[in-house]
């Protein structure tokens, strides 16, 4: 074992939650990172210290990206592995080009860019049709950023206009879990403000719902006089490749594709009647109506 200064309960929490949402038993990471069950167990269990190396091959193992690895051996009391460097002028202009173009061309299907705090920075015109029906709701709103997870779950948010609203607000408190792995302070108060709304069930919150999260997040609503079946994926939509993740660590995209041939028709009447109108005014900022090329 290492001398090192105690990794303390933080890091074995929080690697027992990432080997829980990959689905590894203890003995089969310990097998990928070359080390016995025993000193796994008590690495999960702060009574032992992983080196550097272990932590290392523990990231890879666990498939971390590189601001996730940073975070581990943070918590382990070691140096980050990876820079950090601030984007350039000339990048950020490209992201926001990037990010017009991909939402704009994502019509009528409805996208969204979201930051780290799960706020919306960026949306097209379906998007927010749909948002719109929580967009006057003030506690929703974050530093004057429309917030995507109360805005969905708020009774009178997006699950207003849901039917059988209790699977889609099931698997986004999932999801949410999960990316509390990555932003768990964030997490933590949005997930303190869910609880309080009313339908809510604890037990969706829970660690142990990480090994069943779903993939795709099921959202059957009634907007403008249509009834749209979407699916939401939830894998994570990077804006960089792996090796310049830092550059934008924060934002991905969402985007909630037609579930059958009608809601596909049903969303094309939609995109169709808004096109040439105004979304809602505290919208207006944060949508993109056209590419910019």
């Amino acid at each position: 074992m290492s001398n090192h200064m105690s990794s303390g309960p933080g890091f074995g929490t929080l690697l027992r939650q990432w080997r829980t949402r990959e689905r590894l038993s203890q003995r089969a990471l310990a097998s990928r990172v070359e080390c016995s069950t025993r000193h796994l167990n008590f690495i999960e269990n702060g009574r032992a210290n992983p080196s550097r190396e272990l932590v290392l091959r523990m990231s890879d193992a666990l498939g971390m990206k590189p601001l996730d690895t940073n975070r581990l051996l943070a918590l382990a009391g070691y140096a980050e592995a990876f820079p950090n460097p601030e984007p350039t002028r000339d990048a950020s202009d490209l992201f926001i080009r990037w990010a017009n173009q991909v939402l704009a061309g994502s019509m009528p299907a409805p996208a969204a860019i979201l930051d780290t705090r799960s706020r919306v920075v960026r949306m097209n015109r379906a998007a927010a049709e749909i948002f719109a029906v929580a967009a006057d709701i003030d506690e929703i709103w974050d530093d004057g950023l429309f917030s995507f997870i109360l805005g969905s779950l708020h009774p009178n948010g997006t699950r207003s206009i849901a039917r059988d609203w209790e699977p889609y607000a099931e698997a986004l408190i999932q999801a949410m879990v999960r990316d509390r792995l990555r932003e768990p302070a964030t997490f933590d108060a949005l997930l303190r403000k869910v609880r309080t709304y009313k339908g809510i069930r604890s037990e969706w919150a829970q660690p142990s719902s990480l090994a069943a999260a779903p993939q795709v997040i099921p959202l059957h609503i009634k907007v403008g006089g249509e009834r749209i079946s979407l699916r939401i994926p939830t894998l994570e939509l990077r804006v960089a490749a792996s090796y310049a993740e830092p550059l934008y660590p924060g934002y991905r995209l969402s985007v909630a594709l037609p579930d059958d041939e009608d809601s596909r028709q049903a969303m094309r009447r939609l995109a169709a009647r808004v096109e040439g109108t105004q979304p809602h005014p505290r919208f207006k900022p944060f949508v993109v109506e056209a590419p910019d090329l």
